[in-house]
């Protein structure tokens, strides 16, 4: 059980960046959490929902992921395979178009990320809205290198606005 959380990082969006990294973590800690919050600003015609994908940014692998998906009327599992290091999940991010003020939030858990071996992660993204639909999409993903982390990468559809924020925690175990 983690003993310590330090905040490594924080990212906030600005109306007009798609990526953000994390780059240069430190290899001080036993793993990673990297939680958010997020809403975009949509441009053209506004959408409820738009994707997300994460990358450990660990040069070129394979990932792959399994995931399951519940929207409050129906449920679905899929699994996903990529030749390149991102996974995406759909409708893990609020758009313009959801309910005001909500936004899509999310953990990502990297355990043992400084060693040089393939990394299993989990993903636990929420969308919300006073709509019918709303997401809930977590995931068991794995990213084929033998290398250790030390950036990650975060991709959005969209711009975010300013009040969207990744924050990027150490954890040890000792």
């Amino acid at each position: 059980m983690p003993s310590t959380y330090t905040l490594i990082s924080s990212i906030n969006g600005n109306g007009s960046a798609t990526t953000f990294n994390f780059s240069s973590i430190p290899s001080t800690y036993t793993d990673l959490v990297l939680q958010y919050s997020v809403r975009e600003i949509d441009s053209g015609t506004p959408t409820t929902f738009r994707r997300l994908d994460i990358s450990l940014f660990t040069g070129t692998a394979t990932s792959s992921n399994t995931y399951l998906r519940g929207d409050g009327a129906s449920a679905i599992s899929a699994r996903g395979t990529s030749a390149i290091d991102y996974v995406r999940i759909d409708n893990a991010v609020n758009g313009q178009n959801s309910t005001a003020n909500t936004y899509g939030v999310g953990e990502v858990y990297i355990p043992n990320y400084t060693i040089a071996q393939n990394h299993p992660w989990s993903w636990f993204p929420v969308t919300e809205t006073n709509a019918t639909t709303a997401y809930i999409t977590p995931s068991a993903n794995l990213s084929q290198t033998a290398s250790a982390i030390s950036a990650i990468q975060i991709r959005v559809g969209l711009a975010l606005n300013t009040a969207s924020i990744f924050y990027l925690y150490g954890i040890k175990n000792s």
